[in-house]
């Protein structure tokens, strides 16, 4: 078979062309069925169904060539003879799809709006396609399929047979093709070639199919054709009759290379046009056009000219991931910044079968763009920044989406942690969705995370493909193609060199490709002269660095440079800055520029300007004036603290907040992203103490959610959640979380007494959220209340700081008695949990008085919902150790009051082995502890017997 990239003006066109028309010949038939349905062989099995005395008149026009003669003949000899149907039936319904894959393709091809148009009679097509059937004898339904008005359907250009919806109006003899030359139906469907590129495919030889010879011969001369077209034809075929317009494209040797050919030109069609989809950033074959200058260097899809090295683990195990049976799947790759998860999953893109698709998804998607995208093949999808608000819905918009189609889903999840803690990034991902979609996220995890409780300390997950340092044949590998990709082809020798130096002057913690990589840059500038670096060494060269480049774009200008930075550091923040619409301080920037360039009005200036955002964006500019530089993440948050002053910090901030023109989501992205690789700076610690407008609290306190262990000053943090304002629920929401999670870091440092002064906080927040008159607004309030306070008091109760737990049991009583809570088991049910710990707690202290005030407090919940199993196994549990307890002291009047408790439940719930056995092993404990009672008895009587 022959290879697509052999043909690249096909390539354009399968690329660029909005629309398509894919005409098919009998040779589509053919492989679809797997059975001989040329026109010939069609006209060979009308001999059948005719007179014996009229065969051999047939036969000798048909030893001539005379096809159409013998066309007309034969269905006029099968008609007199009543023959005509029985023959058409057996020529054409016996048909049935055999070569499934080739099939898949047409049923593709719907969802790019291309036309499937045919001169076959059969309905293998439709058969393929799942759609309907139309002819030249239905122009304007032909009309709506062109606009795109109707559904799509298989066009017969020269009529169909279809006995099962009564169509037969089939073009085969001179006759006919006269009448179609003057009908203004089939008028029209020959202007259709002219309107979108054709590709002829299974069309075969002119002498096999003359009724393509005659349609190729009527576009030839009636038709001023300017599209291209393409003849689809093996090697020894001959196309000598075709037309200087239309190209011979060669699939291969033999009839079977021609699905195998159309399969991918179909699917490289299908990946190309989906390159600008709404939710598609990246696909293998639509990575952004960059200049390789500069910093754009370590940009991972910029790097395919670099072979991929090393992870051949880890490839092996996501391609078992990816072809596992299941319909939906999804797992995550962890590692720090620069360890390669980026470059990895587009590996895994680049090496697809051809049965399945993929790309990264857009930062910023609209969930309603998630729920019109159509499904054409089985897809991986990545989603980087697991940790993103949207990654939730984006999920469940996917899955839903899915469902509905017959392609498996595959989600890679990239996130940098792979630390599973209470309310990591896995968690705080999964409760974002409802307990439906939660069970079925769950449900499909390639590998299951660990569950975690309150108070746990962080582990690493062995859930996650998580990446480690490259070995060192890896790493060598990655030194010679960054070095090519430099313009310096090293030897071994050299590349050894590097790696020794690598090893010796980088720490441990920066061994990653991407510091790998800016270290090769820099032992190069430095012929080998290389001293101990950390990556704030590795990063500060690659900048200086770059500012030659920019300065190049300035004429040399260093005032000019000092602006720029000012302007290139707020678009690494906010994603993008318009420079005809920017903040009053950076309008000044952008002035100042323009004044050392001596820029002035005119097609100069705009050319010149065009040419430095396009440099400095390193990117075809997304519109006039904006500036958006595509540099990794790690990279931007270095460069705004590298040319941030101190006392800018929080102007920066400030500005950022207010100014975002996509939003308020990338800024905090970006702050997430920064305090996690760069924690230890003060740059970013104090854009983080900043306390923004309350437009943006929502936003601010998300990053908090995120960020909370890597910030130091968290008393001005605690000051900042006091001020924020509780507008609606989600802020609402996002307050209560803020605050357990910055109560989950002091119980990390065993400081209980602000954990306490976090407990009334969330107590406080919850009565407030009671003033709501929406009740939407009370329940998610509510339950994030009882969810944290359940989880505070648990810790509490594991210091044995009673007051304290008591103080937020007694709280959680009281929510239960509000009017909207009274009856929700499932409230209840929470509460159990909580009682139910703090008896445990008692218990194991001896301290029964106070555990039977719990124990008690429980059967009130049980009273109340009696036929709530959850809360009857809390009870159950509870009631079993009382037993226990009473018997071992033998106080049977205590014993048989909680033991009449526990038959009553053994009564309601008799299918429960967990409580049916409990009443049972107390039972058995009070048989044991009466007939040890009795012995004990008998042996007294007998010693005084003897005495």
């Amino acid at each position: 078979m022959r290879e697509l990239k052999e043909y690249p003006t096909l390539q354009k066109v399968l690329r660029e062309a909005q629309r398509v028309t894919i005409f098919c010949g009998a040779g589509v038939s053919c492989s679809l069925s797997d059975s001989m349905v040329t026109w010939y062989s069609w006209l060979k099995r009308g001999l059948e169904y005719i007179d014996d005395n009229k065969k051999r008149h047939v036969e000798e026009k048909l030893a001539h060539g005379n096809l159409l003669d013998v066309a007309g003949d034969l269905i006029r000899f099968s008609k007199d003879k009543n023959q005509y149907g029985k023959w058409m039936n057996d020529s054409f319904l016996g048909l049935s799809i055999k070569n499934v894959p080739f099939a898949e393709c047409f049923q593709k091809l719907q969802h790019l709006g291309d036309i499937v148009a045919t001169t076959n009679y059969d309905m293998l097509l439709e058969e393929a396609t799942v759609t309907g059937t139309l002819t030249y004898n239905q122009p304007n339904k032909i009309l709506d399929v062109i606009r795109q008005d109707g559904e799509p359907k298989i066009i017969h250009i020269h009529g169909a047979y279809n006995q099962t919806e009564s169509i037969d109006d089939i073009i085969a003899d001179n006759t006919q093709y006269d009448k179609i030359i003057g009908n203004i139906g089939a008028q029209f469907l020959q202007n259709l070639l002219s309107i979108n590129p054709i590709i002829f495919v299974g069309c075969g030889q002119t002498m096999d199919d003359p009724n393509i010879s005659k349609l190729i011969s009527f576009a030839k001369d009636h038709l001023n054709i300017d599209v291209p077209y393409f003849y689809l034809c093996k090697n020894d075929d001959d196309i000598s009759e075709l037309g200087s317009h239309i190209e011979p494209v060669i699939y291969g040797d033999s009839y079977s290379d021609l699905p195998l050919f159309f399969t991918e030109m179909v699917d490289y069609r299908l990946q190309q046009r989906f390159k600008d989809s709404k939710i598609i950033e990246i696909t293998p074959y639509s990575l952004p056009s960059l200049t390789r200058r500069g910093l754009d260097l370590y940009y991972y899809a910029n790097q395919q000219s670099i072979d991929f090295a090393g992870r051949e683990d880890e490839l092996k195990q996501i391609k078992d991931f990816v072809h596992s049976s299941e319909d939906f799947m999804w797992w995550a790759i962890t590692g720090a910044a620069g360890m390669g998860k980026s470059r990895l999953a587009l590996e895994v893109l680049r090496h697809l079968s051809t049965d399945w698709f993929g790309f990264f998804t857009k930062e910023k998607v609209n969930i309603a763009d998630i729920e019109r995208f159509e499904p054409f093949n089985h897809t991986i999808i990545v989603i980087d920044n697991a940790r993103s608000l949207l990654t939730a819905n984006i999920i469940t918009a996917l899955m839903t989406v899915f469902d509905k189609s017959k392609f498996k889903l595959r989600i890679i999840l990239l996130e940098r942690d792979n630390i599973i803690q209470f309310r990591g990034w896995y968690h705080e991902l999964i409760n974002k969705m409802s307990e439906h979609e939660k069970m079925k996220f769950r449900a499909n995890a390639y590998r299951l995370p660990e569950e975690v409780q309150f108070g746990d300390k962080p582990k690493p997950s062995k859930a996650f493909l998580n990446l480690k340092p490259l070995n060192e044949t890896a790493s060598l590998s990655i030194i010679s193609g960054f070095c090519r990709l430099l313009g310096d082809q090293i030897n071994q020798e050299k590349a050894r060199r590097i790696y020794e130096s690598y090893l010796k002057n980088i720490p441990e913690t920066c061994h990653r490709p991407l510091f790998l990589e800016i270290f090769i840059e820099i032992w190069l500038d430095k012929e080998g002269d290389i001293k101990p670096m950390d990556k704030e060494g590795l990063f500060g060269y690659l900048i200086i660095k770059e500012e030659d480049r920019w300065l190049g774009l300035i004429d040399q200008n260093q005032e000019a440079l000092k602006y720029l930075t000012k302007l290139i550091s707020l678009a690494c923040a906010v994603n993008y800055i318009d420079l005809l619409d920017l903040p009053e301080t950076y309008k000044s920037y952008w002035e100042n520029i323009q004044k050392v360039l001596s820029l002035k009005s005119g097609e100069q200036r705009r050319q010149r300007i065009a040419v430095v955002l396009r440099e400095l964006s390193q990117q075809e500019s997304l519109a006039p004036n904006i500036l958006s530089p595509q540099y990794l993440d790690v990279i931007k948050a270095f460069i705004v603290h590298f040319y941030l002053d101190n006392e800018e910090y929080i102007t920066f901030a400030k500005t950022a907040w207010d100014y975002g023109l996509d939003g308020f989501l990338p800024f905090t992205l970006f702050l997430s992203k920064a305090l996690e690789d760069f924690a230890e700076y003060d740059s970013f610690q104090k854009m983080i103490e900043y306390l923004p407008e309350a437009n943006y609290h929502y936003f601010y306190l998300a990053v908090l959610i995120r960020t909370m262990p890597d910030i130091r000053n968290l008393q001005q943090i605690e000051n900042n959640l006091s001020k924020v304002s509780m507008d609606d629920e989600l802020i609402t929401a996002n307050l209560i979380e803020a605050w357990f999670q910055l109560g989950y870091v002091y119980t990390t440092k065993d400081d209980y007494r602000k954990l306490e002064q976090c407990a009334d906080q969330i107590m406080a927040l919850c009565t407030e959220t009671l003033k709501y008159e929406a009740a939407k607004n009370r329940k998610l309030g509510i339950e994030l209340c009882i969810e944290h306070l359940n989880q505070f008091t648990n810790a509490f109760l594991n210091k044995r700081q009673y007051d304290v737990a008591e103080r937020c049991i007694d709280y959680l009583v009281e929510l239960q008695e509000v009017e909207a809570y009274r009856n929700d088991g499932g409230l209840s049910t929470e509460i159990a949990e909580v009682q139910k710990a703090a008896f445990i707690c008692y218990t194991e202290d001896g301290d029964w008085d106070d555990a039977l005030v719990k124990l008690k407090a429980i059967q009130k919940v049980c009273k109340k919902f009696p036929m709530d199993r959850d809360n009857a196994e809390i009870y159950v549990y509870c009631l079993r150790r009382t037993c226990f307890r009473f018997g071992e002291e033998k106080s049977w009047s205590d014993f048989k009051i909680w033991i009449s408790a526990l038959e009553e439940l053994a009564t309601i719930f008799p299918e429960s082995s967990e409580i049916v056995g409990a009443y049972a092993l107390a039972l058995s404990n009070r048989i044991s502890g009466t007939q040890s009672s009795t012995k004990e008895k008998i042996k007294k009587r007998n010693a005084n017997d003897i005495h």
